[in-house]
């Protein structure tokens, strides 16, 4: 069969009738292919290769309309053989049936002897995976506003029942930066009974959903591959990045993990809760492509790169976009001005002037990474911009600001490199500097990706207190205050490991050849944090995050020691098989016993009359903060393990929950049973 079809959607090149011509037809089409095909009629131009397929190349080619050049892609397929030529076949049929501004522009296609060339609109800025190769990870409102614009695409495809089954970076192209579309239909499956479901076990493995390894597979294995490539462009890499293919598939489909599992870096707190909803293992319980397009605010939201495109690209809004572009610069000046102005011992929030009392008075007991208080603070800033409706109120969270500058009340917070003995009391400067150095280095930066179903809640023995009920991504700090070295199973003090005989972290359990010699570590926090093995396995533990130019470390293979949930503790038991690692944690916890001990004896007098307290944590995620202050009162709590509470004054924000408190004198040989909780009174 031969027969035309005009170019879609593109006015320019409907002046061209591609000439479209049935698989295996010898019939020559309206271009005359010379010689071995790279020579053609004056109608396209042939140019450099833009891409490597399964079966074939891209090239760019340009074709000449009258006095005018229009540049396209051309795929070009070998189609000899039966998998190429159905893929091909499939190729066709889907861009046959498809229109849309999401979906790359399809004009037509010719075959000449065993080559079937594509013809297809040109995207000026290649893949999005050669674009995120280049540039790195994207920033949350760009990712947002790709998210939105996949969603839109994906949607189509689904109303038409069509599953696209290779959704990657690879096959998503852009064709200027606010602009991005899928191409690469030659596996997808298109539904021709809605109740029917897809059987064949086809795609990438690093985006395949789980299901595909199964029969009867649906539309939710393109909600899973959306929630891969969204987590690529947040981290800049691929889903399972660290393990090689082969391994893939086991952590897939046997061991039911999701790339959240391995992930090795902090997200944003909308950006976790969105993927958290997408890479559901069990596929009925991803959203369906509509809730996401119509219901989803991280997909309808408004976002700051969103707004400057429509500052760039709409002349109607932009006067009424830069007004409040202006307004925001303005009041984030009025901001650091407040700051300026602020007097450090007298620690009044100014933001909010219905308040008189310090936003930062907390107790030891009720700790208060005092958020709601912030919060309130913050969403003044934002609520006259918010209330002409031309845009939305930024998100209620902390991570939107990347330090306390918006608050004057957490300005006391000092970087742990800026630290000099100058800060501290004369007296006993030396061995506090070194405590606080010792405490810094097993200070680890704590991110919860779950909420367990088991919390419980109320606190106990106080029925009219609420408990936490916690959020997904919440922040948090807590301390390496354990270290016991492991070696073919056996512990230091000589017994046997019940269970293994090599270390248990994730690069050694997929290895030919694990390490036979690890460490186990114990990481201690709030219980309120991290409440049960579902939420310790949930979590990111990250070690030496010193400044915004250091990597950090992670710990990996997290089980739940012990815990209270009255005392607000719990201990982690985390794997290192790094010596240099775990050298420098045994140093550091060697050197924190020490001088903590020296401090004691050395303020047995005065322990209760310079009430000094101190903790390292990091604040709103950042780098490691030190935090001075000082306790007030001390409160014994009798039982079989007596134990002292104390009130103070420092600062606190989201990131403290969880941290190591030294109250000045007060460590003994426990030194790591205190640490900044919520309480039962919050």
């Amino acid at each position: 069969m031969a027969w035309c079809k005009q170019g879609l959607g593109d006015d320019a090149l409907t002046a061209l009738a591609w000439c479209k011509q049935g698989l295996g037809d010898d019939a020559l089409t309206a271009f005359i292919f010379k010689g071995d095909g790279d020579k053609h009629e004056d109608n396209w131009k042939k140019l450099e290769k833009i891409g490597v397929g399964a079966y074939g190349e891209v090239f760019k080619a340009k074709v000449q309309l009258a006095a005018n050049e229009c540049e396209i892609a051309v795929k070009q397929i070998h189609i000899d053989k039966e998998n190429a030529k159905k893929s091909a076949e499939t190729e066709l049929n889907a861009y046959n049936k498809l229109s849309h501004e999401r979906i790359v522009k399809f004009y037509g296609f010719c075959s000449y002897d065993f080559e079937m060339f594509i013809f297809m609109e040109y995207m000026h800025l290649g893949s999005l995976a050669s674009y995120i190769g280049k540039n790195g990870a994207l920033k949350e409102d760009h990712v947002r506003h790709f998210s939105r614009q996949l969603v839109e695409g994906i949607n189509y495809l689904h109303n038409k029942n069509v599953i696209h089954r290779d959704i990657k970076s690879v096959n998503i192209l852009m064709k200027d930066k606010g602009n991005v579309k899928l191409t690469d239909f030659g596996i997808c499956k298109i539904l021709e009974d809605v109740s029917k479901a897809s059987t064949t076990n086809i795609g990438t493995i690093r985006y395949m959903a789980p299901e595909m390894s199964q029969p009867n597979y649906g539309h939710s294995v393109d909600i899973w591959a959306l929630g891969c490539v969204v987590l690529e462009m947040l981290t800049g890499l691929m889903p399972f990045s660290e393990i090689e293919n082969q391994q893939v598939h086991y952590v897939l489909y046997k061991a039911e993990e999701t790339p959240l599992n391995h992930l090795k870096c902090d997200l944003p707190v909308a950006s976790m809760e969105f993927l958290q909803k997408l890479l559901k293992v069990n596929s009925s319980e991803r959203p369906k492509i509509q809730d996401l397009l119509n219901n989803d605010n991280y997909i309808t939201g408004a976002n700051s790169f969103s707004m400057q495109l429509l500052l760039e690209e709409n002349t109607v809004l932009k006067d009424e976009l830069a007004k409040c572009l202006s307004r925001m610069e303005e009041m984030e000046n009025k901001n650091k001005q407040l700051i300026q102005e602020h007097d450090e011992h007298l620690k009044i929030c100014e933001l909010d002037k219905t308040r008189t009392e310090s936003c930062n008075l907390t107790t030891f007991e009720k700790a208060a990474t005092n958020e709601n208080n912030w919060e309130r603070s913050f969403n003044l800033l934002t609520e006259d911009l918010s209330k002409s409706g031309t845009i939305t109120p930024m998100e209620d969270n902390l991570l939107n600001f990347k330090e306390c500058s918006q608050n004057p009340c957490h300005t006391g917070f000092i970087p742990v490199q800026n630290l000099k003995r100058e800060h501290l009391p004369v007296d006993y400067q030396k061995n506090l500097s070194t405590a606080i150095q010792a405490m810094a280095d097993l200070t680890v930066k704590v991110t919860v990706s779950l909420v367990s179903p088991g919390r419980p809640a109320v606190w106990p023995q106080h029925i009219n207190k609420p408990y936490p009920t916690g959020k997904s991504g919440r922040l948090g700090s807590g301390i390496v205050c354990g270290l016991e070295k492991i070696t073919r199973g056996v512990r230091q003090g000589g017994s046997i490991h019940k269970k293994l005989t090599t270390c248990p972290c994730n690069e050694c359990k997929y290895s030919p050849t694990p390490k036979q010699e690890w460490w186990e570590a114990t990481v201690q926090t709030a219980k309120q944090l991290i409440f049960d093995n579902t939420e310790a396995n949930s979590a990111n533990y990250m070690l030496f995050y010193d400044s915004y130019n250091s990597h950090g470390s992670y710990l990996n293979s997290f089980t739940m020691a012990n815990s209270s949930t009255e005392m607000d503790l719990c201990r982690i038991k985390c794997t290192i098989c790094d010596p240099q690692i775990a050298d420098k944690l045994k140093n550091s916890l060697e050197l924190m016993d020490s001088s903590l001990k020296k401090l004691d004896k050395e303020l047995e007098r005065l322990k209760d009359v310079d009430k000094l307290a101190v903790f390292v944590s990091h604040p709103h995620g950042l780098p490691k903060h030190v935090s001075l202050g000082e306790w007030k009162e001390k409160i014994l709590v009798e039982g079989k393990k007596p134990y002292y509470q104390f009130t103070y004054s420092t600062n606190a924000c989201e990131g403290c929950l969880g941290a190591f408190v030294y109250c000045l004198g007060y460590s003994g040989l426990t030194w790591w049973k205190s640490t900044i909780y919520g309480g039962p009174y919050v």
